[in-house]
């Protein structure tokens, strides 16, 4: 039963079971339809055939469908209306919308052009290449001619009330808005859109079993609204950020989701933290994803690119009496990056000691280049098996939170709640800021076999978190420490009994470990070596990270390699290569006579990288390669492959930055898969 609810939710659920046993126990049988939407359609039409296509979105949201209907939207289509689908599907017999014909997705587009941008008349000059146009609606985001500049200030007294050539405009949250332009902007310019604050590309409120398949949702206040939506699957869509809000919110209880092979981009390197506060109606948020009182969602195979705020976040919500949460959310298998100047992989919050989000994992994940620490609140949450790379420090405001940047937080908001968050087998690589802090907050949380190469690397004066890899609060109580390996090429690889947030005393891993029982912290095992990297995230032979950590009960590792049942596990998100012929993993155990798949090398690559495998016998070879979305980029090997060991080479010139997943069929034998990533 769905729920995590204090007081007061139980009713709302079981009027949902009695409406879901109303449709599945109706007795009626509905003929599937399928329904077509063209812009050269007409919705005097019954839109059940492509010649006889509807129009306007209007006319989906104004009809009734019946479960296991189709709604196909045409290739290259853009609507610039809101999709609010109008009924539910059934368990097995789900309502799609998905598209048909050739070419781009279609595209459901919140955004669109600022009102009167375009008559001379409009426009007020205030001098220094500064125009005025009255618009009461703050507009989230500006694009001049197709391209998006940032704004110069925010009503807070952050950055300036004044446009310049690099930020371009300034919104006064109430009637004016100013535009950097040589000229007036009517002639300067040939278009100016906007994101259209208060709008969505698409809002679904108390509906279940929809799927969404190949459709684009592009911006709006908020670019997806889900509330109280039960049962939704997205597969293989680009949801393409927010004015100031959410991506994609699933908020209300909306419970039991897949999103897979999605893109979840705000398409957004421009952008500015401070540019979304200071004003009510358009300040923090800016997350790819929100997990507001929504459970059970799967997210895997989902590229997130950009976020303004967090890339996704799971948090609660209060109404009233009752205390909803996000619990048991699986996050694994995805990509996440960022090029803007704010931006952390995750936030798992807490409203209170019970308003707190639980049972959350995240592992697998490949996580680049974020530039602020992802919080872990809550209780039960786990972080395993996941590669951290190049988390970066940008002094977005000198002012405010400058140099304190981690990867992962532990934070202490519960007030010495027992917590139990588990961050184990993590590799965390070449970055500015440090890789883990653990507050004074928590209680009975785990730190176990991560491996923690060359943190807190910012070369800023005056950060005082600068060649420190583990940060460990004073105070903190009762957790576990134990078998990270932590080292840096230059500097006292931790940090403990820090103090406060400009003082600290650093010390020696052995040190740490001397430390052990104090505040009932079990803290041992602990080792300060080099890991002896390969030229990606994975480790040689010799390291001293093979068989130096301690058993999670954890079955696979980050590439999806067994990790031993019971036994003594290497420290890090990947198994080390296993003493059998050279250049076959422990996944090849699995597979007799040495057909294998190797991770390929290096990875990341670019501009190549070479994929070896090897067969036991002759065999007809498939080696393909596709992108995070599920579609395939590449076919690498069609062919007869004699028995042995075999080097394909792949080349990044038709290939965008990001994660892609190569396969590799052989006939009579079970597919393997991998994972390699580009980057540019």
């Amino acid at each position: 039963m769905k729920g995590y609810v204090i007081m007061g939710r139980e009713i709302r659920r079981v009027a949902k079971i009695i409406a879901v046993i109303l449709i599945l126990g109706s007795g009626v049988l509905h003929a599937q339809t399928t329904y077509f939407v063209d812009p050269q359609g007409d919705d005097s039409q019954d839109g059940r055939s492509s010649a006889t296509a509807w129009r306007t979105v209007q006319k989906v949201n104004s009809s009734t469908f019946n479960p296991g209907d189709r709604i196909l939207f045409r290739c290259g289509g853009v609507w610039n209306q809101e999709l609010t689908p109008p009924s539910s599907g059934s368990n097995g017999a789900l309502i799609v919308f998905s598209k048909y014909g050739d070419g781009p997705n279609p595209l459901l587009d919140a955004g669109g052009t600022l009102s009167g941008w375009n008559q001379p008349a409009n426009w007020s000059n205030q001098g220094g290449n500064v125009w005025v146009i009255g618009t009461s609606t703050f507009p989230g985001r500006i694009w001049l001619d197709g391209l998006e500049y940032g704004t110069s200030g925010d009503n807070t007294g952050r950055g300036t009330t004044t446009p310049n050539a690099t930020y371009r405009w300034w919104h006064d949250g109430s009637g004016s808005l100013k535009v950097y332009s040589t000229g007036n902007p009517a002639a300067t310019y040939k278009s100016i859109d906007v994101a259209n604050q208060g709008r969505r590309a698409m809002s679904i409120s108390g509906k279940r079993y929809l799927m969404f398949n190949n459709i684009q949702f592009r911006r709006g206040e908020v670019c997806v609204d889900v509330s109280d939506g039960d049962y939704l699957t997205f597969d293989s869509c680009q949801i393409l950020g927010g004015t100031s809000k959410y991506g994609l919110w699933l908020r209300d209880g909306s419970d039991h989701g897949v999103a897979r092979h999605c893109s979840f981009d705000r398409e957004d390197s421009v952008m500015h933290t401070f540019e979304y506060g200071g004003n009510p109606d358009h300040n923090n948020g800016a997350d790819n994803v929100a997990l507001q009182s929504a459970s059970y969602w799967e997210f895997d195979h989902n590229m997130f690119a950009d976020p303004g705020h967090d890339a996704i976040s799971l948090s609660g919500q209060v109404s009233g009496s009752t205390i909803w949460r996000s619990c048991y959310n699986s996050i694994h298998d995805n990509f996440f990056t960022t090029h803007g100047d704010y931006g952390r992989f995750t936030s798992t919050n807490a409203i209170d000691s019970a308003g707190y989000c639980a049972h959350n994992v995240y592992f697998g994940n490949h996580i680049q280049n974020m530039t602020a620490q992802s919080q872990i609140l809550g209780m039960d949450n786990k972080l395993y098996y996941n590669v951290f790379e190049n988390q970066r420090v940008i002094p977005w405001d000198p002012a405010k939170d400058n140099y304190r940047s981690v990867a992962i937080e532990l934070s202490d908001y519960l007030n010495n709640v027992p917590v139990k968050n588990a961050v184990w087998n993590n590799t965390f690589k070449c970055g500015q800021a440090s890789a883990i802090r653990v507050c004074s907050g928590q209680q009975f949380a785990s730190i176990r076999n991560n491996l923690i190469y060359d943190m807190g690397q910012d070369p800023t004066p005056g950060n005082f978190l600068s060649n420190v890899g583990l940060v460990l609060w004073q105070g903190f109580s009762t957790d576990t420490v134990t078998n990270n390996l932590v080292y840096s090429k230059s500097g006292n690889p931790v940090i403990y009994n820090q103090t406060d947030w400009t003082t600290n005393s650093p010390v020696s891993v052995n040190t740490l470990n001397s430390m052990n029982g104090i505040n009932g912290n079990v803290i041992e095992g602990n080792i300060s070596a080099d890991p002896l990297f390969n030229d990606d995230y994975t480790v040689t032979m010799q390291s001293p990270a093979r068989d130096a950590g301690v058993c999670v009960g954890i079955s696979a590792d980050f590439l999806g390699n067994p990790v031993p049942s019971g036994g003594i596990p290497d420290i890090g998100a990947v198994e080390i290569l296993s003493q059998i012929p050279t250049g076959v993993s422990r996944a090849d155990e699995q597979h007799p006579g040495l057909y294998a798949l190797q991770q390929n090398y290096p990875n990341p690559f670019n501009p190549s990288t070479a994929i070896r495998f090897s067969l036991s016998r002759e065999s007809h070879v498939v080696l393909t390669v596709y992108n995070i979305l599920g579609q395939q980029v590449a076919v690498l090997l069609d062919g007869i492959t004699p028995a042995g060991q075999h080097e394909v080479h792949v080349t990044s010139d038709h290939l965008a930055s990001g994660t892609y997943i190569y396969r590799l069929q052989a006939d009579g034998q079970p597919p393997l898969v991998r994972k390699m990533t580009v980057l540019k």
